[in-house]
């Protein structure tokens, strides 16, 4: 147990250090902090981009918009897929839970 105390005060004393350390960095820190103002820069106004489309952004989008379906559809579709895959997973127990029955039964 003295081991283990003589430890803990050492490893204290190396806190102690860093936090001493640690305090002399920022009073240091501090007092080279400058207290002036800084200047200000002159503000200038910004210039609007302006809008260019092209005509390939047109039929980008017109090709965009005909594969495109509505949030609705989707949400159906997703919900299908999961009642789907409940049934399928359902019967796929049914079908293990018969198989089994069948092969042990005898």
């Amino acid at each position: 147990m003295p081991d283990r105390l003589a430890e803990l005060q050492r490893q204290r004393a190396l806190v102690q250090q860093d936090l001493a350390r640690l305090d002399r960095e920022i009073a240091e820190a501090q007092s080279r902090v400058d207290h002036s103002p800084t200047p200000e820069t002159p503000h200038t106004r910004a210039v609007p981009a302006l809008a260019i489309t092209l005509p390939a952004d047109a039929d980008a989008d017109a090709i965009l918009n005909q594969y495109r379906s509505g949030e609705a559809s989707v949400k159906t579709d997703v919900r299908k897929g999961c009642i789907l895959y409940a049934v399928l997973a359902f019967a796929a127990l049914i079908l293990g839970v018969f198989s089994l029955y069948f092969m042990l039964r005898h």
